[in-house]
């Protein structure tokens, strides 16, 4: 299967964003996912040791912390509405221009507090949010969502700290879910497919790494595979690297080892998708990858706005739209062969 996509911001935001990133309201549906649930996604464990760019979820809290305090940007900007600058003091006595310096961070950080408050949006009580592409191109780069930006912002394609949300018809893969339900909030949920997801906890991860050191975990024959290339690595879009699937007790999982040489076990979970019935779209509930090049600038033209010819989305069709279907553990293909009945042949 290879019609993964990326969505258009103006799918995300219900306006949309030109060439130049002027903001068109005009006549464009937003997706009714994002209308209850805004732009914000949470990076899987994966995703993470990725790269992915995230941010703390204190910017969507109500206490102090350093310029980003909810209650004090609330009252400066309600206060302020009419003026074109608010100088403060810091401690140190130095006086700053919130509105003019800030106001893309004070725009976005109301957003996010209020409609995360108005919509009672299901994960407030996050740790991190973190940033996604859309495939909408503006000048020479493409929009991008994160939790300091709610409208979108324009983003390097060859930033490789950007996840990925991926979708499709939902059609195409209805056939296939295993789950389905209706969330609190209204939004169809559903499970198709598994993806290394979540780092298991502390005293299973122990048990695998000392079977892995003994040879004694079964592998499923399958693999994931990631960017070998550091994030700040520009000299080159991509190189393979692979990650062998192990089975235990009945659950699958990764061995992955991070950049600062740290080994992480990561289970393999199935991946939920929302989806938004209307126009028949799936995309993926959390931001599953990172550590991809979206569109490689180095020796190629800047990207245009034709997604099909991307390097994140050759990466999709390649490799994370056929490693997503699940493996049959080396447990299950044994009990088959066992299963088989043997055929004998009599003497005459």
């Amino acid at each position: 299967m290879k019609n993964f996509t990326f969505l258009e911001a103006k799918q995300v935001l219900g306006y949309d964003i030109n060439l130049y990133g002027l903001r068109d309201r005009g006549n464009v549906e937003q997706l009714d996912i994002f209308r209850k649930y805004g732009p914000f996604a949470e990076p899987t464990d994966f995703a993470t040791l990725l790269g992915v760019q995230t941010e703390d979820a204190f910017l969507l809290q109500e206490d102090d912390y350093e310029d980003y305090d909810i209650n004090r940007i609330m009252r400066i900007n309600q206060k302020n509405k009419s003026i074109d600058s608010i100088w403060e003091k810091d401690e140190d006595g130095n006086g700053h221009d919130y509105l003019n310096d800030e106001i893309d961070t004070i725009d976005s950080v109301i957003y996010n507090y209020e409609h995360q408050k108005e919509n009672n949006y299901h994960y407030i009580s996050a740790d991190t949010f973190g940033s996604w592409w859309s495939k909408t191109n503006c000048e020479d780069g493409a929009i991008g969502f994160s939790v300091l930006d709610g409208n979108g912002i324009k983003i390097d394609t060859d930033d490789k700290r950007i996840g990925a949300r991926p979708a499709i018809n939902f059609s195409e893969i209805e056939p296939y879910v295993t789950k389905k339900r209706v969330n609190n909030i209204g939004i169809l949920e559903v499970e198709y497919g598994e993806y290394p997801q979540f780092i298991e906890d502390i005293d299973i991860s122990k048990k695998l790494e000392n079977l892995y050191i003994q040879q004694k975990l079964s592998e499923t024959g399958k693999e994931y595979t990631t960017n070998a290339y550091a994030l700040n690595d520009y000299s080159i879009a991509f190189i393979e690297e692979k990650h062998k699937e192990y089975q235990y007790n009945g659950k699958k999982y990764i061995r992955f080892m991070s950049k600062d040489e740290v080994v992480h076990w990561i289970k393999v979970s199935p991946i939920v998708w929302l989806v938004d019935q209307k126009s028949n779209i799936a995309v993926s509930e959390q931001i599953l990858f990172a550590g991809i090049v979206f569109n490689y600038r180095r020796f190629g033209p800047n990207y245009r706005g034709c997604f099909e010819t991307t390097d994140i989305k050759a990466y999709m069709d390649k490799y994370f739209s056929k490693e997503i279907i699940p493996s049959n553990t080396l447990n299950q293909e044994q009990e088959i062969k066992m299963s088989k009945p043997k055929t004998r042949v009599r003497k005459k």
